[in-house]
């Protein structure tokens, strides 16, 4: 367990030294009885994610999901930080829309978070 939060740490460190601020606003969506989605928005929030591509040269250490779709970018956040799936994201004046979340855990302690975005219609 101690190695796992030595690398918690050091991936904090990593993503409050080099983070760019994103907003998260929480989104929920509801169906109304006809089946059309109605959303709901929430009171956004400011933190710092690193693009995921700064992690890539930890490798073996954090084994980050690699693949890549088109349209579609990925974050690392820290693994405290509060975001569900079709929360809206801005980054670098960019709206996206959260896909997938998948934490990454060692020895039963989440180290950080990557959350997988899509540009939001």
């Amino acid at each position: 367990m101690v190695v796992a939060n030595n690398y918690q740490t050091i991936i904090n460190s990593a993503i409050t030294t080099y983070g760019s601020t994103i907003t998260i606003t929480p989104i929920t969506v509801a169906l109304n009885t006809r089946g059309d989605e109605t959303e709901t928005t929430g009171t956004p929030v400011s933190t710092v994610a690193v693009p995921f591509d700064y992690f890539s040269f930890m490798g073996q250490m954090v084994p980050f999901n690699k693949e890549q779709d088109v349209g579609e970018t990925k974050l690392i956040v820290k693994s405290a930080e509060v975001i569900d799936k079709n929360d809206k994201i801005t980054f670098n004046s960019v709206v996206y829309r959260v896909m997938s979340i998948q934490p990454f855990e060692i020895q039963d302690v989440v180290l950080a978070k990557q959350i997988n975005l899509m540009l939001r219609n």
